[in-house]
């Protein structure tokens, strides 16, 4: 693909332009067009699907050249937004400078809460905007029973917006090629995952990945790598990968889990439930720090409004570079030595996956931001 409009060095997005209080017409630019009024499930004669470089099965083939038969609310296909979450992702975009004129943005779509009411957002954003940006969504099916995100073919169709299925047995691959001494599958898969969705960028012209990790995750991740490896690191809100060219985005760093779960119950939208035998067969730590977490915002309402001005700081790093100081490199940068008691599975949760941990790219390993990182896949099949 060549190469979209000049990017300006600096994030066009205010604070202002998305809305701090005030009525909705507030945060449209003048002349602006509404959203489509579109019938529920006409799609969008432009909704174009990729197989992927790696292919997939024959059902999912046909699954994406069948002709289009939809079945969704109109609440599914056209949400509507509310204001305190679209400003508190619009205040998100413009502290962190997350979305650029002309950027190319492709979101990583698990189908889970996150990643769904992700996606309705940036769109909702792209119809206000006055900067011009792309949105587009990518799935990563590991081929195992416990997950089939088939379904989000035809709803990607019924919005019209242009859509990856990427296939690989990723469980099946970990058993062949993992070290036996270091026999973590799920962070095996998240790296997996993550080469896959980022040679797709390279390859059809995408610049920003935008992840769907909140408040609550990097609350969560913080505590884990306190508690577990005596560092205070967390995920980043906004990073270039070390090769430069691609971004990493998390839109949602100042909205609660609990905001998602609300959006997506009462819009009704078609959320893909996931089981990985690997990463969701048992509790993990992950899970026990939510509870830790729940357990003291009870006593201290304010908890999460206090760790998201503590972790700002490590929220703003904006790079992959592990040779500017331990600082400033995030669990997402860093291979931990995993405190697992049994192989397999990533047994304490600290794998770097958050709550819509289906899409396994919660962690950003620095050898998976790594340009030769990213044919892994492809070496790995061979």
């Amino acid at each position: 693909s060549g190469e979209g409009p000049p990017r300006p060095d600096q994030p066009v997005f205010t604070v202002k332009r998305w809305g701090k209080g005030g009525d909705d017409e507030s945060t449209v630019e003048p002349g602006t067009p509404p959203a489509p009024a579109e019938e529920p499930g006409t799609g969008d004669a432009d909704w174009e699907a990729t197989m992927g470089e790696w292919g997939c099965d024959a059902e999912d083939a046909e699954d994406l050249a069948a002709p289009a038969t939809f079945n969704y609310l109109s609440s599914a296909l056209h949400p509507e937004i509310p204001k305190t979450l679209r400003k508190s992702v619009g205040e998100a975009v413009a502290d962190f400078g997350m979305i650029k004129d002309g950027d190319r943005l492709l979101v990583g779509l698990s189908g889970g809460k996150d990643s769904l009411t992700m996606l309705h957002i940036l769109l909702d954003l792209q119809r206000r905007a006055k900067v011009k940006f792309e949105v587009a969504a990518a799935t990563v099916n590991p081929e195992t029973p416990e997950y089939n995100p088939g379904p989000l073919i035809d709803y990607m169709k019924a919005l019209g917006v242009r859509y990856h299925f990427l296939c690989k047995p990723l469980i099946e691959m970990a058993k062949k090629h993992l070290d036996p001494k270091k026999p973590s599958i799920c962070s095996f898969c998240a790296r997996m995952k993550r080469g896959m969705l980022y040679s797709c960028m390279r390859k059809e012209g995408y610049n920003v990945l935008c992840l769907g990790q909140h408040l609550d995750d990097f609350a969560e991740s913080l505590l884990m790598s306190a508690f577990h490896n005596g560092s205070l690191r967390t995920m980043k809100a906004n990073y270039s990968v070390e090769a430069h060219d691609l971004r990493v985005a998390r839109p949602l760093v100042y909205v609660r889990e609990r905001v998602m779960a609300q959006f997506s119950t009462e819009n009704k939208l078609p959320i893909i439930q996931d089981n990985c035998p690997a990463c969701f067969a048992a509790p993990k730590e992950r899970h026990r720090i939510k509870l830790v977490l729940a357990q003291q915002e009870f006593e201290h309402p304010n908890l999460f409004w206090s760790l998201q001005k503590a972790m700002k700081p490590l929220m703003s790093i904006n790079h992959a570079d592990r040779s500017r100081g331990w600082f400033e490199a995030g669990p997402e940068e860093e291979e931990e030595t995993p405190l697992q008691t049994s192989g397999g599975a990533c047994d304490n949760g600290m794998c770097g996956l958050g709550s819509d941990g289906a899409m396994g790219v919660g962690s950003d390993d620095v050898m998976v931001s790594m340009a030769p990182a990213v044919d892994a896949a492809t070496d790995l099949a061979a």
